[in-house]
């Protein structure tokens, strides 16, 4: 009986222990393809373009969690006559198969020399080192390559597999977009040492890349045309997409274990070596029985880094994270890496006031309208770079309409009396903080907003004023999930009043021209109200700041 009750314990804590290690990270090793590979023949890239993309792939895939092993190059080149043979763009399930074919039996075999090593009962150090070298040079490689490999954990191969550019002739905007698969293999070694290549995932993701014709820009310290700039941040956009998804990888999550809890935050030893950032948020892991003695992991919260830790001056420095979601935390749970890209995108619903001055005879009449619009927001974390917590700057888009009915000074002297349409268009810049108190958050926010009011009746022609302002507005935020946040905004948006208007006939230009009536002003001053989403975005495929630099007038 005592035997019986020992060895349930024992599986008890086996089983416990199995799992509690994997929600621990620890650091591995990965060996990774260093040049350019290419799916489809008949992609041209120059050798200037191939080596920015192995540049940022690079600096993207090398993250301070890791520690890295080039792939020769030697070992691929079956490989890529292989593709090149096809002669047509080849799917990533068909990259798998011919890496399975013409790759992995390569690394197996480099595997295999600690197989043969035992086999063959080599014990010292030169005897060793001299069979690896024998190896290693049937393969074309080092004896210190072929050791990198048979020490590396994962094996990670990325694949470009679409290269495209075209012109926009009527906006003059170049676009150019990538896409890539990423490879991803899991070392194996049995007990008798052979080794193994097991495929643990594979993805697809891609980069976009816009610039204004004929601008030249600064990027990374260089001066680049249009063209060399919408490729520049393309490769940027797809290699940090690839950084998101590689993050993701359940093996390569980063986690610890809480060591201290407080009224509304924790501590968890991680900080610079692993490349955490402000912002970063994790998931609270607990480890739960099952009725049949096993044990599952099941998410009890969630938190956002609000101090990183030196870790790499004072190993036992913790960083500390705010508890957005969940209560009762107490020291032994888990925090697991749940990686997201730094930009939030936002759908605002929000209130457009306008107001009209009109006189007549020496009398002034003044009358409002409350349009209703739908803003399309991207914000990025800027924060996460100065290392102030939830720092956002952003820029959006917003149309909508509204109701001329009480407009009396637009229906008489600029329609004859009659209610003209209304569309309203615009766009913003935004500067916004916010500060969170577990599933709330507190958000102070100001903008420049552009905004265009139209007001047409027929197909004859239309009128528009348009104006720059400022709005302020304080919100507060409910998490419901920790990827999207509902929200409530009160603000008011200051615009200086205007008597300026603009006027087009469509059936002989689509070009505005601008008057000046003494008579009709217009004011987009007034409160706003608006409710909104915010959902954290896993992957896109450009960078907003990137975009709306590149398609910018001067």
């Amino acid at each position: 009986m005592v035997k019986k009750v020992s060895l349930v314990v024992l599986i008890f804590l086996l089983s416990m222990g199995a799992i509690a290690q994997e929600l621990k990270y620890e650091r591995k090793s990965i060996s990774y393809v260093n040049i350019l590979l290419v799916s489809d023949p008949s992609i041209e890239i120059e050798q200037e373009e191939s080596e920015y993309i192995i540049k940022k792939l690079r600096e993207y895939i090398e993250m301070p969690r890791f520690d890295y092993n080039p792939i020769p190059a030697e070992l691929l080149e079956d490989f890529k006559a292989e593709v090149e043979s096809r002669g047509s763009n080849v799917s990533l399930d068909e990259v798998v198969e011919i890496l399975k074919e013409k790759f992995v039996p390569k690394i197996i075999e480099i595997l295999d020399i600690e197989k043969e090593i035992r086999a063959q009962n080599l014990l010292t150090e030169a005897q060793r080192n001299s069979f690896i070298a024998t190896k290693a040079k049937a393969l074309g490689i080092t004896a210190e390559q072929a050791m990198k490999i048979m020490n590396s954990a994962f094996i990670c191969v990325p694949v470009i597999s679409k290269y495209r550019t075209y012109m926009d002739s009527d906006a003059q905007i170049y676009t150019t977009l990538l896409s890539a698969g990423v490879i991803w293999y899991r070392v194996i070694y049995r007990e008798n040492g052979e080794g193994d290549l097991n495929l643990i995932v594979k993805k697809e993701t891609g980069g976009m890349g816009l610039a204004k014709a004929g601008k030249t820009f600064e990027h990374e310290g260089k001066k680049v045309d249009y063209r060399e700039y919408a490729f520049r941040t393309a490769v940027v956009a797809l290699a940090r997409d690839i950084q998101v998804a590689t993050r993701d990888i359940p093996e390569f999550r980063l986690g610890a274990q809480v060591a201290e809890v407080y009224s509304n935050a924790i501590s968890f030893p991680m900080g610079t070596r692993e490349g955490i950032k402000i912002d970063d948020g994790f998931d609270l892991v607990e480890l739960q029985e099952n009725p049949d003695g096993s044990f599952i992991q099941k998410n009890i919260g969630f938190v956002r880094v609000t101090k990183v830790a030196n870790n790499r001056i004072n190993p036992r420095a913790f960083s500390r994270a705010q508890i957005i979601i969940g209560s009762g935390i107490e020291p032994g749970v888990y925090v697991s890496e749940r990686p997201r890209l730094p930009v939030d995108i936002v759908i605002r619903l929000i209130n457009n006031p306008f107001t009209v001055k009109y006189v007549w005879l020496g009398e002034e009449t003044q009358n409002s309208m409350t349009g209703y619009s739908i803003h399309s927001e991207l914000i990025y974390n800027l924060g996460r770079s100065l290392g102030i917590p939830q720092l956002w700057i952003g820029a959006g888009v917003f149309i909508g309409g509204g109701d001329a009915e009480n407009l009396e000074g637009v229906k008489r002297g600029l329609f004859g009396g009659e209610k003209p349409d209304v569309n309203i268009v615009g766009l913003n810049g935004i500067l916004m903080r916010k500060f969170y108190y577990k599933r709330f958050a507190g958000a102070v926010r100001a903008e420049l907003i552009l905004e265009s009011i139209i007001f047409s009746k027929g197909e004859d022609y239309e009128w528009k004023h348009e104006k720059r302002g400022l709005g302020f507005g304080l919100g507060v935020e409910y998490v419901i999930t920790p990827d999207l946040n509902l929200g409530l905004n009160l603000g008011y948006r200051a615009f200086s009043e205007s008597k300026k208007w603009n006027y087009r006939f469509l059936s002989e230009s689509k070009e505005w021209n601008s008057i000046e009536k003494e008579n009709l002003s217009g004011n987009h001053s007034g409160f706003a109200f608006s409710i909104y989403v915010t959902y954290s975005l896993p992957k896109l495929w450009f960078d907003p700041i990137a975009v709306f630099k590149g398609v910018a007038e001067e």
